[in-house]
């Protein structure tokens, strides 16, 4: 009888640990629908108003590509080197942040960050659209070259 209780304990015990892993596993590219009100810039693309799926690109190189879709996912619209970043406060929402944009182009998408974390992503844009917003904005904007 002793026998018995460790381990049914232990079954237990990686029943809870083996179904946490199943439950991370199942949004593990941070899927999240954001809905834009107006029209906004990422890098390479301005996306009109409407709804748009964010998704992490599955790779097993890196976590720091960003897909954006059409909201049912038929059609990419971009593919965005990011890189990691740090937000003080979680919240239960996803969150995205702007930079101000020139003249009358649309604001500048910057942060990414998925619902109930504390790590997102930094959006970095080609160096002639990273030029632009920083000569507005007077800030740094991450950039890449794009040119090979």
């Amino acid at each position: 009888m002793r026998r018995l209780i460790p381990t049914a304990g232990l079954a237990l015990t990686a029943l809870l640990f083996t179904s946490g892993a199943v439950a991370q596993i199942l949004n593990a590219d941070r899927t999240t629908l954001i809905t834009f009100s107006a029209p906004v810039s990422v890098p390479g693309v301005t996306l009109p108003a409407g709804t748009y799926t964010f998704k992490l690109l599955d790779s097993q190189v890196t976590r720091n590509v960003v897909q954006i879709f059409d909201k049912d996912r038929s059609r990419i619209l971009a593919t965005i080197i990011a890189v990691p970043a740090q937000r003080d406060e979680v919240t239960h929402e996803s969150v995205v942040t702007f930079k101000e944009a020139p003249g009358n182009a649309p604001p500048a998408v910057r942060y990414w960050y998925y619902a109930g974390e504390r790590a997102g992503q930094e959006f970095a844009y080609p160096k002639n659209q990273a030029a632009m917003i920083a000569n507005a904005t007077r800030e740094r904007v991450l950039a890449v070259n794009t040119e090979s």
